[in-house]
């Protein structure tokens, strides 16, 4: 009887063991790809940059706006402009990214889904790491800011989420830090 528990346990230290490694291995491959993509933010969070989108399709300003219902609101700075809008994205749930000077900024747009800016912002300061965001301002009006590089899984870009006229507006960048999204969101009109 003894070498059946003998064996028995073997086994299960054997399936504890590879359950833990499927598991790592599983955990590792999140964060790989979390450390080349920013956290997704009320699901717009890009998987994959060259895509920005999940279900999108590349378009222009117009067919976005047509198709989404709204009017898009652009930037006018050096970092992100029309001048330097290279690719636009539309997804069948009404989002919109727009892709500044070759991926350098993106813009993802979506109506909003809260009716408290403030509390809706102030709660998801609350969910990530002391000192990673803050309730900031764009024009005068509460703005989530996420400093770069503070994701403990990874490399996070820059980030800077606001309210404006029914949108929920996110400025991402891992080229440029907070201020000059801030400078980029001051901007969209």
């Amino acid at each position: 009887m003894g070498k059946r528990d003998g064996r028995a346990s073997a086994r299960s230290i054997a399936l504890v063991v590879t359950a833990w490694a499927v598991t790592a291995a599983v955990a590792m491959l999140i964060a790989s790809n979390r450390s080349t993509s920013p956290a997704t933010v009320g699901g717009l969070g890009p998987v994959n940059w060259a895509q920005p989108l999940i279900d999108g399709h590349a378009t222009t300003v117009a067919a976005a706006e047509s198709a989404a219902g709204y009017t898009i609101p652009l930037p006018a700075t050096a970092a992100a402009s029309q001048s330097n809008l290279t690719q636009v994205w539309e997804s069948p749930n009404n989002y919109v990214a727009l892709v500044f000077a070759a991926g350098k900024v993106t813009l993802l747009i979506r109506p909003a889904t809260y009716t408290d800016v403030t509390a809706w912002f102030n709660m998801i300061v609350a969910e990530v790491p002391p000192g990673t965001a803050a309730v900031g301002q764009v024009n005068g009006e509460p703005a989530v800011v996420i400093q770069p590089n503070t994701d403990p899984y990874g490399p996070n870009p820059a980030w800077v989420e606001f309210y404006r006229n029914g949108l929920d507006i996110n400025v991402i960048s891992t080229s440029y830090g907070t201020d000059t999204l801030l400078s980029i969101a001051d901007s969209v009109q």
